[in-house]
């Protein structure tokens, strides 16, 4: 039977996106703590980028950019204020 990680992603603040003016940067809070599961990401994600000392994990899906901290992730160049809900579910590569 699956585990499940994560009970629940709330996403909490939509900012200005940095990178394109036209779009939005999204954060989000995990229910859980998501540490020991980034390094097994860093192994599987395309071009994953994982630093233990922080610790974090930034990677690129369907051109965001996405950076995974233990309780919180965050994510630039969204469209729009729905955008985020896949991409927090599922970080399959």
């Amino acid at each position: 039977m699956p585990v499940s990680l994560l009970r629940k992603v709330k996403v909490t603040t939509f900012l200005p996106c940095l990178a394109d003016p036209e779009k939005l940067r999204a954060v989000a809070e995990f229910s859980d703590d998501v540490r020991k599961v980034l390094p097994h990401l860093n192994a599987i994600l395309p071009r994953a980028v994982y630093n233990p000392l922080t610790p974090t994990l930034t990677f690129q899906k369907d051109g965001r950019l996405i950076t995974l901290y233990p309780h919180v992730v965050t994510m630039a160049k969204v469209r729009d204020e729905e955008m985020p809900r896949p991409p927090l579910t599922g970080c399959e590569s």
